[in-house]
């Protein structure tokens, strides 16, 4: 997102917004080491903010940024499933205020969802707002929720203490580039719409498994043109239950007649779709006959 200098941005802007660099960042998402952020202001400007102002800046899907990074780097989001972390998305409704707080909408591990109150008033520490979810493994921890600007994007960060305060955690999320429903139930939809945009989203020209010539297009809200008749595109991101889940897959036209599924490898531009195929036992797929070699125009 692109923002024009605004006070709201600054007066939320975190001391400790910039993660230091690591090298494998996605294997473990909420231990990022903090830095001096040189857009902070005084701990007290928080509380000077106008709530009409502060929402929309803080409304929309927020996906995990190490997660993205990880699938655009692997083109894999079963090979990345690790790396989502306890919180992989937040959702912020300005329709869901009242009073002093909102109710933000949690997708948990990307494969559940839950509700925390995010109160509109200063946190413990400084340019940061307090979040009331549970942190089971250790009751007496809080969390915050932080907003900074990092160039011309926006950064939420969320941030585990300890009863002393120290900084156990913290995991940065982006805003998903897409629009904010008014009505949004989906607490995973931000993370669907960003990897199918990073990974998917594109024109495509190739051939199909008979050598007939085929030009395609993937959008970023899961629609597709020009592959024999499939309207729509899903690609697997949660692989945390059932049988048969042990690849990366693409299913088209999900939930009608037409469904078909695939498994997908990229190789630079190249895109293949393979057939599936089940074990005896039907608890494994593998791979099956290609259907379609794509190659991403730019």
């Amino acid at each position: 997102m692109r923002f024009s200098s605004l006070p709201v941005l600054a007066a939320l802007s975190l001391l400790g917004a910039c993660q230091a660099g690591q090298p494998d960042t996605e294997r473990n998402p909420t231990t990022q080491a903090i830095a001096a952020d040189s857009t902070a202001v005084g701990a007290d400007a928080i509380g000077s903010i106008n709530t009409q102002q502060l929402l929309p800046q803080l409304a929309g899907h927020w996906v995990q940024q190490s997660y993205l990074d990880a699938v655009v780097r692997t083109k894999s989001p079963y090979r990345v499933q690790d790396s989502i972390s306890h919180i992989a998305e937040l959702l912020i409704l300005p329709g869901k205020l009242t009073a002093d707080s909102l109710l933000v909408g949690l997708s948990l591990g990307n494969h559940e969802g839950g509700e925390a109150a995010l109160y509109l008033r200063p946190a413990r520490h400084p340019q940061a707002l307090p979040l009331h979810h549970p942190d089971y493994e250790q009751p007496s921890n809080y969390y915050e929720l932080s907003y900074a600007m990092l160039g011309r994007d926006s950064l939420l960060r969320l941030n585990l203490r300890n009863r002393g305060g120290k900084l156990m955690s913290s995991v940065a999320y982006r805003r998903a580039r897409m629009p904010l429903l008014a009505q949004a139930d989906d607490l995973s939809a931000g993370l669907q719409y960003e990897v199918n945009r990073l990974l998917m989203a594109g024109r495509y020209t190739g051939r199909d498994s008979v050598g007939r010539a085929v030009s395609a297009r993937f959008t970023p809200d899961g629609k597709v043109s020009g592959l024999a008749g499939f309207k729509t595109y899903y690609v697997g991101t949660d692989f945390g239950a059932g049988p048969e889940n042990n690849l990366d897959d693409l299913t088209f036209n999900s939930y009608t007649k037409q469904q078909r599924s695939f498994t997908y490898r990229f190789s630079g531009d190249t895109l293949r779709l393979f057939a599936l195929r089940s074990d005896s036992n039907h608890i494994d797929l593998a791979p099956a006959r290609l259907h379609y070699t794509l190659v991403r125009r730019r």
